[in-house]
Order: C-alpha cells, then structure tokens, then sequence
C-alpha cells in the first residue's frame, strides 16, 4: 500500500493524497461485484487499509456541480 501512495503523492506533487466519497462508493462496489470469496477479501483488505491511510473528503453540492462540469468538458458535445 505505502508504494502505491508514495507513487501517487509523487505524481500529485503538492497536492494531498485523498479520496471523495464517490470514489469510496466506486472501491466498495468492486469489492461486492468480486466473482470469488478470496477476491473479495483481498479487495475489502485493500479498500480498509486504504481508508485507514487517506483522507476521505465529502461530496458536497459544490463539488458534485464542479466534478459534473469538469466530466461534461472531457465529452464531445452532445447534438
């Protein structure tokens, strides 16, 4: 886990290492769509030690207006 973060924050540079809570919903979706036991644990493990490490940030309705700006400007247009 600690390389994984350490290759993250060197590529975020200053900026923190965190998570929103969209993407918490996103991991422990993973984890409940596994085809296995075993993958299913290997996944809970990595998403608990991963909150244990991270800052998790809220969704506000700010945030969530700007994420959906920012996913609109990624899109061609729609006709």
């Amino acid at each position: 886990m600690q390389v994984l973060l350490q290759r993250v924050n060197d590529t975020a540079g200053d900026q923190p290492v965190a998570l929103s809570t969209t993407g918490v919903v996103e991991l422990v979706h993973g984890i409940y769509r596994a085809n296995t036991a075993e993958r299913r644990a290997r996944r809970e493990a990595f998403v608990e030690d991963l909150l244990a490490t991270v800052v998790v940030y809220p969704l506000t309705t700010d945030i969530a207006k700007l994420a959906g700006k920012l996913d609109a400007s990624n899109r061609p247009a729609a006709s």
